[in-house]
């Protein structure tokens, strides 16, 4: 209860374990650091501690991923036991924040029986390691077991490096080995097992004065509830590797954090609302103006089109009165006389219709259905007219 209590100046990084920087939020004491992110400076090596009393010396920390390397537990003198073979290997705490990371290659020395998830083949590597490491021979040694490897990582998390029960008694491990040379001539990397830790949250709080040591924080309860802690303030956002509230434009890549009207995922929340309705209006915008400019050219296509019929109509009238006044000097006089103004336009427009029908552009000339129409409409208006006398 008092870890989950911790106050906010326990955020203030750790000094130095001998040369060995300690980053934020690993804590060699009470006073500095996360308490659930515990580790142990003795005489300036840091040491992490697992479980059943098992420690180890910790070889490298890198902060950016979240990563600690300690020593594998080594083999007890002329035996192929390691020493830590009474907890059945490496045990990590499952309720702090600590896991065994992907990517780990474990040799396991003197098993006797296979586990399925296990490479005991005579192609396994750890029987060359056997061979080039004069500490390890006595797990070659006749009346030994065979050696097999596993690699660590997976759909679920590890706790452990594991002996399997007692079926093995020994094991060696390095990170991200891929069986090459990993140093110019040298063929084994130096061991070691790689252990993670989750990032960590803004510190838990009862009241403000937890949070002073936080600046630009201050207590309140997040927006998924649960207990109150130290959020940042609008325009900062948490930093989990330096364990601080920076402003926004130096926490591009930290998460989303607040809590209430100061929120900063409220505001960057609201930016994120802005994006898609900028981006919205300035379609439609585009599709307005494209619509527009499209409709322009067609309403000015039509006022040309209807510019150029209307002189093409007064074309056409003035042609067929010069046609039809054409027509007319080579009817028979005879028949002109007496004849009536109807008689007479019928005439004309017979005439028109025989001269459209030679025309020499074959799209001008009207089609028998048309001529057809044009004579049956005359024949109506001479009927017609003669009907009414």
């Amino acid at each position: 209860m008092a870890l989950l209590l911790s106050r906010a100046q326990a955020m203030r990084k750790c000094g130095n374990c001998g040369p060995n920087p300690v980053p934020y939020p690993l804590s060699t004491g009470p006073e500095c650091g996360d308490p659930w992110y515990k580790i142990r400076c003795t005489a300036g090596i840091l040491w992490f501690d697992a479980l059943a009393g098992s420690s180890y010396a910790i070889r490298s920390i890198d902060p950016f991923t979240r990563r600690i390397i300690t020593r594998p537990a080594t083999l007890a003198p002329k035996m192929c036991v390691s020493t830590d073979f009474r907890s059945e290997g490496m045990h990590l705490n499952e309720t702090l924040p600590f896991s065994v990371a992907s990517g780990n290659t474990v040799f396991l020395f003197n098993c006797t029986a296979h586990a399925p998830s296990m490479n005991c083949s005579p192609s396994s590597a750890c029987h060359s390691y056997i061979k080039e490491h004069a500490d390890f021979s006595v797990c070659g040694a006749a009346g030994a077991g065979p050696c097999c490897e596993y690699r660590s990582g997976g759909a679920r998390k590890d706790f452990a490096i594991r002996l399997h029960g007692g079926e093995c008694t020994a094991y060696e491990s390095f990170v991200d080995f891929n069986g090459t040379v990993a140093t110019v001539g040298k063929r084994w990397p130096e061991s070691g097992v790689g252990i993670e830790w989750v990032a960590p949250q803004e510190p838990v709080c009862k009241a403000s004065i937890d949070c002073k040591e936080l600046l630009n924080s201050k207590c309140g309860v997040g927006p998924s509830g649960g207990v109150q802690r130290c959020f940042c303030n609008a325009g900062f956002g948490w930093d989990p590797i330096n364990g601080s509230c920076q402003p926004q434009t130096q926490t591009h890549n930290t998460t989303c954090t607040g809590h209430g009207k100061d929120s900063h995922c409220k505001v960057r929340k609201k930016k994120k609302m802005l994006v898609p309705v900028v981006v919205s209006i300035g379609g439609i915008v585009f599709v307005l103006a494209i619509t527009g400019v499209i409709f322009y050219k067609k309403h000015n296509q039509a006022k040309r089109k209807a510019k150029e019929a209307k002189r093409n109509k007064r074309k056409e009238v003035s042609s067929r009165k010069m046609v039809e006044e054409k027509l007319m000097d080579v009817v028979d006089p005879l028949l002109k006389e007496g004849a009536c103004d109807l008689e007479l336009e019928t005439m004309k427009s017979l005439g028109y219709l025989a001269v459209s029908c030679l025309d020499d552009q074959r799209q001008k000339r009207p089609s028998m259905k048309e001529v057809a129409d044009e004579i049956e409409n005359l024949i109506k208006v001479v009927k017609g007219q003669v009907s009414k006398s």
